[in-house]
């Protein structure tokens, strides 16, 4: 029989050994993981993560996976990792707070479409969390279609509010190859070789990045005929720094930049490098193309700063945009297109602010530039233009000295002016013309060949109270004054002003 006293014993033995097990129970549960399961994807990948701690739901942390925020330790493999489950479950990955991730090549290539496939890296912020190059890699980030040399593979693709640092200029940052439907937002890009590489890459937004050092910023290519990076907006963004080109646009169609400012690209003494180049592919693939600058901002660029190369496919609209410290040389040198068209801007120092375009049509509204050459345009439009060589009010102003014939005594020259306006175009004369030598009239040859219509223009010759019919033969530009019944050969005329309509195109 158990006395009471062993009794009590037992009972304070058993309550003491409930208590320790009641104490030990919380201090088990704090070492347990938060989440010591696997989600589907890593099952079905055959994953097994190295830190349960860290989450894969709602985001995946890569400290899952093992990888390294502080930096010291390659962090390929456990970033690859991420990537590779984020696809397969549609999700997003989280660089976290104060992360740094030393890393080589990564990369993913979708097999889906918008409905189907998606992707998206976030971090906290672009000074917070980081991807830093290690070793040699071609790209730090490389996402493909399944068939990027055939069609772009519309997945949605997000990269956003994180930095990526490279070493040299041998590595490129991102590259998206392929793909349609994507999205780089807050990037702050250093030091590589581009720091966006589209090949092939359309129908997406670049807004508020930091593009800076390395060989060019954005960088647009293409394969043979197929279609380049087309409806590529890039907004808010600052791209300085870069030896070749900020903005280099070998192949796409419908490039908008808005509010960009584009400061310090290009090298001094090198006209192939500056902030933007429009490449004579731009646009070949659809047959057409078009280019849209609003409120962008060019600041001590070197080199050529704005180049487009011929291409007489291409519509170029500016508006809002300014040309400050440029080296010397052309701000803006277009070699061949369409239309350009170019509204409320200035180019107005000594030093290198030259618009030197040729274009069938050109377009000039409330634009400020020092010096204007626009002897390779046909149909210019004028209205406000303000330059070192004058303003024009309304049209365009030239002269030319011309070969008069038709007169007494020897061939004499006449001094010429044009004021053109569209296809409408003002000849005068700044001296009396002598008399005719017949009743065939006058003839002016030497019109340059950008005025000359493409058919016979018919118009009219005012001088004091005399009215003359005018033409001007297509082809040759000869300028004949007066017809038979009108022309008395014994008087001369007195300064004249021809005023005439020409298709000159």
């Amino acid at each position: 029989m158990m006395r009471r006293r062993d009794l009590s014993r037992s009972l304070l033995g058993s309550a003491a050994g409930a208590l320790v097990l009641t104490e030990l129970a919380p201090a088990a549960a704090v070492k347990a993981p938060r989440n010591a399961q696997r989600i589907r994807a890593e099952v079905d990948l055959q994953v097994t993560p190295a830190d349960f701690a860290f989450p894969a739901d709602p985001y995946i942390d890569p400290r899952r996976y093992g990888a390294d925020p502080t930096g010291r330790t390659d962090s390929t493999a456990a970033l690859q990792t991420a990537i590779n489950v984020a696809s397969a479950c549609r999700g997003t990955i989280w660089i976290g707070n104060d992360c740094s991730y030393l890393c080589g090549a990564l990369s993913l290539t979708f097999t889906g479409d918008r409905n189907t496939s998606g992707l998206r890296i976030m971090g906290s912020s672009v000074n917070g969390s980081r991807l830093i190059q290690n070793g040699h890699p071609e790209a730090i980030l490389t996402f493909r279609g399944s068939a990027p040399a055939k069609y772009p593979q519309e997945s949605h693709l997000v990269l956003e509010n994180f930095s990526i640092f490279c070493t040299g200029t041998g590595t490129d940052a991102i590259v998206l190859y392929g793909l349609g439907n994507w999205t780089l937002r807050n990037l702050h890009i250093g030091g590589s070789r581009h720091s966006i590489w589209l090949h092939f890459a359309l129908t997406g937004l670049i807004e508020d990045c930091w593009l800076t050092g390395g060989l060019n910023g954005i960088y647009a290519t293409a394969e043979g005929s197929f279609a380049g990076s087309n409806l590529v907006t890039v907004r808010n963004c600052v791209i300085d720094a870069h030896t070749g080109w900020g903005i280099d646009f070998d192949s796409g169609d419908r490039l908008k930049l808005q509010a960009c400012d584009l400061e310090g690209n290009g090298t001094p003494g090198k006209l192939n490098t500056g902030a933007l180049v429009l490449r004579a592919n731009f646009g070949h693939a659809t047959g057409y193309a078009t280019a849209d600058l609003d409120g962008v901002w060019f600041e001590s660029n070197r080199g050529q700063v704005m180049l487009v190369e011929q291409n007489s496919r291409l519509t170029l609209a500016i508006r809002n945009t300014n040309w400050y410290s440029s080296e010397n040389g052309n701000s803006l040198l277009v070699a061949g297109a369409a239309a350009v068209s170019i509204e409320d801007s200035n180019a107005p120092t000594a030093t290198g602010d030259t618009w030197n375009i040729t274009a069938q049509a050109l377009f000039l509204k409330n634009v400020d530039v020092h010096t204007l050459i626009d002897t390779g345009v046909r149909l210019p439009t004028y209205s406000r233009v303000s330059t070192n060589q004058g303003a024009f009010g309304n049209g365009r102003s030239d002269d030319f000295v011309g070969k008069l014939t038709g007169v007494e005594g020897d061939a004499a020259k006449v001094a010429v002016n044009i004021r053109q306006q569209g296809d409408e175009v003002e000849l005068s004369f700044s001296c009396p013309l002598p008399a005719a030598k017949d009743a065939n009239g006058w003839e002016i040859t030497g019109l340059p060949a950008r005025y000359r219509p493409r058919h016979d223009a018919i118009g009219f010759a005012v001088a004091q109270d005399r009215v003359l019919a005018c033409r001007v033969a297509a082809g040759t530009g000869a300028i004949t004054i007066g017809r038979p019944a009108d022309v008395n050969k014994s008087a001369g005329m007195g300064n004249a002003t021809a005023q005439i309509h020409m298709r000159v195109l």
